[in-house]
């Protein structure tokens, strides 16, 4: 047994090390075609979702699209950048990224999402969010997504199985919010 756990120690570390974060020229020499360093143009936020848009300013400034290659594929992450100097891009070991590992999809949209279910006994709350990076005409669009609503009876108790995780999918749209941004560099 002690010979199969040190195999799976080797392979996580060789994931972890396979992680991105190189400095991508230009969008059109990266695997997903997305990578580079773009500024802010836009931000949208809504709430509802179907809502009239509020602009919510361009924070941050400026961020960096990044691929990352691990074992099991190719996925992208997006990380906050403080001013126009690449360098002040935060990356996977020094901060909290836009999106993180999101995985390419039909039409190389990048996904990720997430599912959630807090509170104990009869009643509880379940949520879901997912982020989606794809091109757009002056160069990436990001958008996010949080559902949310209340639950009862079984759907609160017992395990949280890959039934309820989908049925999250489905509970009404709290918020959304949409950033453009034009790649730099």
């Amino acid at each position: 047994m002690l010979g199969r756990e040190w195999l799976w120690v080797g392979l996580l570390a060789a994931a972890v090390s396979g992680c991105g974060g190189e400095d991508d020229d230009a969008a059109s020499s990266t695997a997903s075609g997305l990578a580079g360093f773009y500024e802010t143009l836009r931000e949208d936020y809504y709430q509802p979702c179907d809502g009239t848009p509020s602009s919510v300013g361009v924070q941050p400034p400026y961020f960096r699209v990044v691929d990352e290659s691990l074992l099991n594929g190719l996925f992208v992450s997006v990380y906050r950048c403080r001013d126009s100097d690449p360098s002040s891009c935060d990356n996977e070991d020094t901060g909290s990224p836009l999106i993180f590992l999101a995985e390419e999809t039909a039409g190389g949209v990048f996904h990720t999402d997430a599912s959630s279910r807090s509170g104990n006994g009869a009643d509880c709350t379940a949520s879901w969010y997912g982020e989606d990076v794809k091109k757009s005409a002056d160069g990436v669009t990001l958008a996010s997504e949080e559902r949310s609503g209340a639950w009862s009876g079984a759907d609160c108790t017992g395990d949280f199985t890959a039934a309820l995780v989908s049925k999250t999918k489905s509970l009404p749209c709290f918020q959304r919010e949409v950033r453009e941004g034009r790649l730099v560099q």
